[in-house]
This record gives C-alpha cells, structure tokens and sequence, in this order.
C-alpha cells in the first residue's frame, strides 16, 4: 500500500458551497467532476493498494455554514463511494 496524503494546507476563499451543492453529489461521481464542483479540496489523501485506490477528500475553507463546518467526500477507484458533511446550511 502506497499513501500520500496534503494537509494543514489553508485556502482563503470565498463561501460557495452550500448544502445543494453537496448533496447533488452522487454516489459514482467522478473525483475530478466533485472537483469541478466544489474547487480543491483543503485536505486529501490517497491510499493505493493492489485492490483499490482510495481517495478520502475534505473541504473546510469555502463552504456555506455555520461555525464548524466540514464536507467530507471518499472515493473508491475514483467514483464517489460516500460523504459525510457538519453544519452546511443553503444561502
């Protein structure tokens, strides 16, 4: 197993990602259509395995919520596999 892994990385960015946002993102999204979507994400890392890439992605410094907030996305072979998200909230 191979991991790589970004992190303590800060973006200052403006809030665009609301709670639609996030949840119009499917199970089997692509990594980079998520991307496309949402921006880069703040935190990312990869796991590559003989069975499987996986990929865990979070985005903290864009998001429209309240205080706390976090999106989660992992991703299996490139296809969004779940998520998981804090404090999201809709303009």
């Amino acid at each position: 197993t191979v991991v790589k892994s970004i992190s303590t990385f800060s973006y200052v960015r403006d809030s665009k990602i609301t709670l639609k946002m996030y949840e119009d993102l499917k199970n089997g999204t692509s990594y980079d259509d998520a991307v496309k979507t949402l921006g880069t994400p703040d935190v990312y890392s990869i796991a590559v395995s003989s069975d499987a890439t996986m990929t865990q992605a979070l985005w903290s410094s864009n998001l429209v919520a309240k205080k706390g907030e976090t999106g989660s996305l992992n991703f299996k072979n490139g296809a969004l596999e779940n998520k998981s998200q804090a404090n999201l909230i809709n303009k």
